[in-house]
């Protein structure tokens, strides 16, 4: 809502382009520009700062938004195998694409699917137990981190969840330990007034490492005494830590993850989370990226029962988590593919030659011009909307902050659609 005593400044605004879903920042809106006046960090300045303006292209050259929706109807509806890959955008733009999805018999994957399946894998096979963002930061009294990367797709994180100013529970904050584990050498902890234990590892060997740990824990033989880089004297005081902790949680965000088989680092971790639950209570928390995948992804359950990589060309949704990927569906044979990327301007389509049909954001990057390009708006600073979390539990009502002639991407696939549904099918 806008102060009392500037109309322009907004408060309790909440930033899209992380997972977190920051909503406690403060701006100022003039002239169709925001200026974050309080509680940003480098990925809300650079999302916040986008033009809010830009003309929809066939084929590279300027046309009307009718034209081009048009054009995206016509390759879109005449398709055999589409795909509709990227889902950067919010709940109501999910709804509107999976509707679209169903109209042409297309499969579905978020641009960070890769990521999602590698959680949802071990979720399938084995179960965990996880918590919530609101709980570590008022319950927690050791916080352990895979990998000193997620920091930097989480900025906010030691701020508004690790080392708030303030917690439900006092005792727990000031009892607070926070243990990373993964990364160079040279890194260096972020400034915080919690004790910080840094321990340095080659990010492809964290499972063995939890391995490791989990022998430590459960007093088990180890014939090792240097588990890929740091000594089992090294990790004997991570593991009496994990072992005291009235309250312990493991985070990790498996794009932060290295190798091609990331779910059996995440398996690992759940392992040893089930380890530590005999005795304590300790917990994981699995922080999906953003750019709408918790969005998309709980939008594709609730709808289709299934989570992405779902195909419903058979009048009927198959799931296929390893066969439904975008890569190997081009590979596959896709005839045309819809990419959709309203928060970042760096995901952009796939370099591939079949048609393409673009909805994003006015400054997305492209390895070449596409069939179609239709500039949508940004939820959360172009138009309203809902966004889940990246702890996957809560989802959060989003803002327009300024005026802007662009169509959301919940629009545009109605547009769409409805041009494919009142065109004749061919013969």
């Amino acid at each position: 809502m806008p102060t009392s005593e500037d109309p322009l400044s907004f408060e309790h605004v909440p930033c899209p382009f992380c997972g977190l879903l920051c909503d406690d920042l403060r701006v100022r809106v003039a002239d169709g520009t925001v200026e974050l006046l309080d509680g940003g960090c480098p990925r809300s300045q650079s999302g916040f700062t986008v033009a809010g303006d830009g003309a929809p292209r066939i084929a590279g050259d300027a046309a009307s938004l009718d034209e081009a929706v048009r054009r995206a109807g016509e390759l879109l509806g005449t398709a055999r195998r589409p795909v509709v890959g990227g889902l950067g955008t919010d709940v109501a733009g999910m709804r509107a694409v999976l509707a679209l999805s169903d109209g042409i018999g297309a499969a579905l994957d978020h641009v960070h699917g890769d990521s999602l399946h590698a959680n949802l894998r071990v979720l399938q096979d084995r179960g965990w137990i996880t918590t919530t963002l609101g709980e570590v930061r008022n319950r927690a009294d050791l916080v352990v981190v895979l990998g000193s990367d997620l920091f930097d797709a989480f900025p906010r994180l030691i701020e508004r969840v690790i080392a708030p100013s303030s917690a439900m529970q006092a005792e727990a904050l000031q009892a607070r330990r926070l243990v990373v584990l993964g990364g160079p050498a040279d890194w260096s902890a972020p400034a915080t007034d919690v004790p910080v234990h840094y321990q340095p590892a080659a990010m492809e060997d964290l499972a063995e490492l939890l391995s490791a740990l989990r022998c430590l824990i459960n007093e088990r033989p180890l014939q090792a005494d240097t588990p890929a880089g740091p000594t089992l004297d090294a990790l004997r005081p991570l593991a009496e830590q994990m072992s005291q902790a009235s309250y312990g949680v493991l985070i990790w965000s498996t794009p932060s993850l290295a190798g091609t088989h990331k779910d059996l680092t995440v398996q690992c971790a759940t392992g040893l989370i089930e380890d530590l639950n005999r005795e304590r209570r300790f917990a994981g928390l699995p922080l999906a990226l953003g750019d709408g995948d918790m969005s998309a992804y709980q939008v594709c359950t609730w709808q289709t029962g299934y989570p992405l990589r779902v195909d419903l060309a058979g009048g009927f949704p198959r799931y296929d988590p390893y066969h439904l990927s975008t890569a190997r569906s081009l590979a596959d044979g896709a005839d045309a593919l819809l990419w959709i990327s309203a928060f970042n301007p760096t995901h952009g389509p796939p370099d591939t030659q079949v048609p393409t049909v673009v909805l994003g954001r006015p400054d997305l990057q492209f390895p070449h011009q596409p069939e179609v390009f239709i500039p949508v708006g940004i939820p959360g600073l172009d138009h309203g909307g809902t966004a889940f979390r990246g702890d996957a539990v809560v989802s959060l009502p989003l803002r327009a902050l300024r005026s802007t002639s662009l169509p959301s991407v919940a629009a545009v696939a109605q547009a769409i659609s409805e041009r494919i549904t009142s065109t004749e099918a061919p013969c």
